[in-house]
């Protein structure tokens, strides 16, 4: 699950707008045994990826997931077959 995590917050700093250095720094992705996730702690991050009432929408986030979704499956599909095999 840590590589699926890393690889989508990889992801979603190459899609992080350009001028948000700070929001980009602050995408982490964090595992445990029972999951994991992926996060922008930049006080920005809610206002960038869902917009405000006069900013759009920058996604960056969910795009990261959804646009490597295919990847994501495989990277977790692997990790649990190397552990039973």
């Amino acid at each position: 699950m840590e590589r699926a995590a890393e690889f989508v917050a990889k992801n979603a700093e190459e899609m992080c707008p350009e001028d948000m250095g700070d929001l980009k720094d602050s995408i982490s992705a964090e595992a445990s045994e029972c999951g994991a996730s992926v996060k922008a702690d930049a006080d920005c991050a809610a206002y960038v990826e869902f917009g405000t009432c006069t900013a759009a929408a920058r996604p960056f986030l969910v795009p990261a997931l959804l646009n490597n979704a295919a990847e994501v499956r495989d990277i977790i599909r692997n990790s649990v077959v190397a552990k039973e095999g």
